[in-house]
C-alpha cells in the first residue's frame, strides 16, 4: 500500500471531526463537492471504505479509526520534529564532539567552552584529548564535529578552517648555560644538552621537519663554501675544455722567409 496523501488525510480528519461534509467544508473554506471528491479518492487509495453515510451525517468505521489514528500520530511526529529543529537553529539542543591535542584542553575549557555551555546549557558538548593522528581520523570518518591539533598533516578528507602559529617555548633552569643567550636557541646548541619533550607522536613531526631542512642548509652551506674556495677562472677553463665550440682558436705560425 502506497502512502496516503497528506492533503486527502486533512480532509479526511475534518469530517472526522465534524462529523459531516457540510462541517469540514465550511471548516476549510471550501465546496462540500471538494470535499466528497478527496474522500472518494483517499478509500479508492486505500481498498477501503471509511464511513458510514447516515442521514444525520458521516460515521466512522473501523478502519476509519486506524486511519485517524494514524493521521493524527503523523501531525504529533511533525510538529515534535519541528521543535527539535528549532532547538537545534536556537542551540538549545545539540551534541558536538571535539577532539583535541592534550595541550588545548585547560585553555578551550575554561575560555570557550566553559562560556559557550553557561549561555546554552542544554547543549551538550564532549571533549577528548587524542595523539594527532587519532584527531585526523576522527574528523576524517566523521566520528568527531571539530579537531585542533599541533601541526597536523594534509588530509583530502579534511578542511582547515583556520591555523596559527605556535612558537615552541624552552624551559631551563634560572642557572641554565642556555639562558646567556639573547637569541632564539638553534637546534645545535639545544642538541648539546639532555632534552626532554612532550609525547614523541606529538613533537616528532615537527623535529623531523626541522631537521631535514637544517641538513638541507647545512649542505648548501658546506656546498657554497667548496665553490667559494676554487677559483673562477679554473671552472672557466674546465668548461672549455668539455665544450669544443667555447676553445679558442689557435692562429698559425708564420714561417719566417
Amino acid at each position: 500500500m502506497r502512502e496516503p496523501s497528506q492533503s486527502r488525510l486533512r480532509y479526511f480528519e475534518a469530517v472526522c471531526r465534524h462529523g459531516t461534509i457540510r462541517g469540514a467544508a465550511d471548516q476549510l473554506n471550501t465546496a462540500p463537492s471538494v470535499i466528497t471528491r478527496q474522500i472518494v479518492l483517499l478509500e479508492k487509495e486505500l481498498g477501503l471504505k471509511l464511513f458510514e453515510r447516515q442521514a444525520r451525517g458521516m460515521k466512522l468505521n473501523d478502519a476509519a479509526a486506524h486511519v485517524l489514528e494514524y493521521w493524527r500520530s503523523c501531525q504529533a511526529h511533525r510538529q515534535q520534529l519541528t521543535e527539535r529543529l528549532e532547538a537545534i537553529d536556537r542551540l538549545d539542543e545539540g551534541y558536538v564532539r571535539i577532539v583535541l591535542s592534550e595541550g588545548y584542553v585547560d585553555h578551550l575549557i575554561e575560555h570557550i567552552v566553559g562560556p559557550f555551555c553557561a549561555q546554552h546549557p542544554k547543549l551538550s558538548i564532549a571533549i577528548d584529548p587524542l595523539p594527532v593522528l587519532d584527531i585526523m581520523n576522527q574528523v576524517g570518518e566523521d566520528a568527531a564535529h571539530i579537531g585542533l591539533a599541533y601541526n597536523p598533516q594534509a588530509d583530502p578528507r579534511i578542511q582547515f578552517i583556520a591555523s596559527v602559529p605556535a612558537p615552541a617555548r624552552l624551559l631551563v633552569r634560572v642557572d641554565h648555560p642556555l639562558t646567556r643567550h639573547r637569541r632564539p636557541i638553534t637546534m645545535n646548541q639545544l642538541a648539546e644538552f639532555p632534552f626532554a619533550s612532550m609525547p614523541r607522536v606529538l613533537w616528532r613531526q615537527p623535529i623531523d621537519r626541522c631537521a631535514r631542512i637544517f641538513r638541507a642548509r647545512q649542505a648548501s652551506a658546506d656546498l657554497h663554501q667548496q665553490l667559494s674556495g676554487s677559483p673562477a677562472a679554473l671552472c672557466q677553463g674546465d668548461a672549455r675544455r668539455r665544450d669544443p665550440r667555447l676553445r679558442r682558436r689557435r692562429r698559425p705560425r708564420r714561417r719566417a722567409r
